[in-house]
């Protein structure tokens, strides 16, 4: 049976890397259309 720690951990860096491509692909939305996040 899998520790539940290591089953949030694992998870939580999935969604860390998740939330890393979504953000970079957003800055990159934003300067294609000419908006700057301040």
């Amino acid at each position: 049976m899998l520790d539940i720690a290591d089953a949030a951990d694992g998870r939580d860096s999935r969604v860390d890397e998740c939330q890393r491509r979504l953000v970079d692909f957003g800055s990159r939305v934003a300067e294609v259309c000419g908006v700057r996040k301040v």
